[in-house]
């Protein structure tokens, strides 16, 4: 097969441009130098987490007390532009109006979120508010009606212990590789679940990230074991209704058609905001709220207005320990490039069903058109074989039929939601919500001065990328590794 090297150029072409276009991205962070004139003002040098390429962000820290960037940390640079004079062959310079720091102790889920609206406890008047995190691309199963009622619960228990994974995915390790399970250590303020679908019907199961007992009267928590999660499955009414619906269908099924019926299990990880980071009703942790809003054209309120519920898109998450050691998140900023959905997004798994799907459709339409084609023609011939042979007058010569394309199995899990974040341009991101809205961390720069990084000049720091790259490809080769126990 040739190379087609025009078509291999343009596509790589758009990637970079669009990845050098981008408003916000995640660096890893291999280096930080405060000027001498403004220690307020840092340059950030380091390898992007969507490219892999060495970048170096220049931002200044706002008066709200925002934490500054450390090496070894993430950082999300917000509202970048390019530099051209500090650039050089083998790093890119930006400019942050706004930034994000991540400690070394923090985590930055990058994973397809939910954010679930905030409650209020009618008795204590506190409210709350979690995220759900889901894995559509490394773990989920697909599991047909034949196998339901034997193998379901084994398949959930394994998914409800994110911590025993053998493979690493968004919600078992962070953005920067790190696992979010410490050791055999439970993490209070993590609960894992799993999401299970058939078409339209999606219910939850869930699991736990910690069991706590008094000690001392002191609360320690630990793993819950095999049979505490078998019983919390036991326990779930979604899945002794399938159990049971799968039991009756299979007395009038034959053992094919039951192997039609499909189940996705989706693994996910639900975590609590924290209540700084909330302001009661108000989700103070999003940074553009209406980007994790699903507009319902289908349903309006009293005034006429469609009616929002919660979305599903690729989210950057800030999660830190609280003083009395439950895991909470602190931040959440849409992906970029990211779409928000109605519905959770389609799995690998079930992407394969639907060309399968429409590829048998195909076949069977083709098929179809065949057969009436060949029943005419030997007609016709058996026809001609008993009439009169006579002369024929010249026929025009037939014209091609033109194959017709079956319209594809359709997938509904993945169209884009309607949402004014969502369908504004690149172009108009700009004067759209910036990032500034929302909590401490993130404030306008005020100084126009031109900060003093000292006299290293950008071709010297070409070491340290090289020695940042070389780290980069050793964390690659280990992220398909068994989380560290």
């Amino acid at each position: 097969m040739s190379l087609d090297i025009q078509q291999l150029f343009e596509k790589q072409f758009d990637t970079m441009r669009k990845q050098d276009q981008a408003k916000y991205f995640l660096m890893r962070v291999d280096r930080v130098d405060l000027a001498k004139n403004d220690p307020d003002s840092f340059r950030a040098m380091g390898v992007r987490l969507d490219n892999d390429q060495p970048v170096m962000v220049f931002s200044k820290k706002g008066p709200a007390g925002q934490h500054m960037p450390e090496v070894g940390g993430i950082l999300r640079a917000d509202k970048v532009a390019r530099l051209a004079a500090k650039s050089t062959q083998n790093i890119t310079a930006y400019n942050a109006e706004y930034f994000h720091a991540y400690g070394n102790d923090d985590f930055c889920i990058r994973a397809v979120a939910q954010a679930q609206r905030p409650k209020k406890d009618t008795r204590t008047g506190i409210w709350s508010a979690d995220m759900r995190f889901f894995d559509v691309d490394t773990a989920p199963a697909l599991i047909d009606g034949s196998q339901i009622a034997q193998n379901i619960e084994n398949q959930l228990l394994a998914m409800l212990k994110p911590w025993s994974a053998e493979e690493a995915s968004s919600i078992t390790h962070d953005a920067a590789g790190k696992p979010l399970w410490d050791g055999e250590k439970a993490r209070p303020g993590f609960s894992p679940f799993v999401a299970v679908r058939s078409g339209s019907k999606t219910f939850y199961v869930y699991g736990s990230g910690g069991v706590g007992k008094e000690v001392n009267n002191e609360k320690v928590y630990s793993l819950p074991s095999d049979d505490h999660l078998r019983a919390m499955i036991q326990k779930n009414a979604g899945v002794q209704n399938l159990i049971t619906i799968i039991n009756n269908v299979a007395q009038q099924a034959t053992p094919e058609q039951l192997k039609q019926l499909k189940i996705t299990l989706i693994p996910g990880l639900q975590v609590r905001v924290g209540r700084d980071s909330l302001g009661g009703e108000k989700q103070s942790y999003l940074a553009v709220p209406d980007a994790f809003e699903w507009k319902r054209q289908d349903a309006l309120d009293n005034e006429g207005n469609p009616l929002k519920q919660p979305g599903y898109r690729m989210a950057d998450v800030h999660l830190k320990m609280s003083r009395k050691g439950s895991m909470m998140i602190v931040d959440a900023a849409p992906s970029a490039g990211g779409r928000l959905t109605q519905f959770i997004p389609e799995t690998n798994a079930e992407r394969d069903l639907r060309a399968a799907a429409a590829q048998q459709q195909e076949a069977q339409k083709q098929q179809a058109e065949t057969k009436p084609q060949t029943q005419q023609q030997a007609s016709q011939t058996q026809r001609a074989a008993q009439a009169p042979q006579a002369a024929q007058p010249a026929q025009a010569p037939q014209q091609r039929q033109q194959p017709t394309q079956p319209a594809p199995a359709t997938n509904t899990y993945d169209t884009p939601a309607l949402n004014s974040y969502d369908d504004r341009s690149d172009d108009d991101m700009d004067s759209f919500g910036d990032f500034d809205t929302y909590a401490e961390d993130l404030a306008a720069m005020n100084d126009s001065r031109e900060p003093d990084f000292g006299t290293g000049s950008v071709e010297d720091l070409d070491a340290m990328i090289q020695e940042a790259q070389a780290r980069q490809e050793e964390q690659k080769k280990t992220r398909g590794s068994r989380p560290t126990m």
